[in-house]
């Protein structure tokens, strides 16, 4: 698992298997499709691109580290992760992702607002 990382390097989250999530709350947060980024919302939130998360207007939602984290979910936690995961994945609607301008700027909301902001 590749820890995710907020502006100031704390993990927020963990990218497994496409699968973001939050392990504390053995949840799935959401996916990434290619190099576009979804949670609630049916349309991307933002992309992921050079190990950098980015928000739709370019700012930086979170970084993606190396792997540190050697464990993976038991398989139960996995079947429970690839089952939410499916449910992010048949609510997505719009899977092209638009043309975003890189910006060494961070939003000061971070990648886990975004994740769970519903439309």
């Amino acid at each position: 698992m590749n820890c995710i990382t907020d502006s100031e390097r704390n993990v927020v989250a963990y990218l497994h298997n496409m699968m973001i999530i939050d392990l504390q709350q053995e949840k799935v947060l959401g996916l990434v499709l290619g190099n576009c980024v979804f949670g609630l919302k049916k349309e991307p939130i933002g992309k992921l691109f050079n190990n950098v998360f980015r928000h739709l207007n370019g700012e930086i939602i979170a970084l993606l580290d190396e792997e540190k984290l050697n464990s993976h979910p038991t398989k139960p936690i996995e079947k429970t992760f690839i089952i939410a995961a499916w449910r992010i994945l048949n609510n997505v609607q719009n899977h092209t992702c638009i043309w975003i301008e890189e910006n060494k700027k961070w939003n000061k909301d971070g990648l886990l607002f975004f994740l769970q902001q519903e439309k």
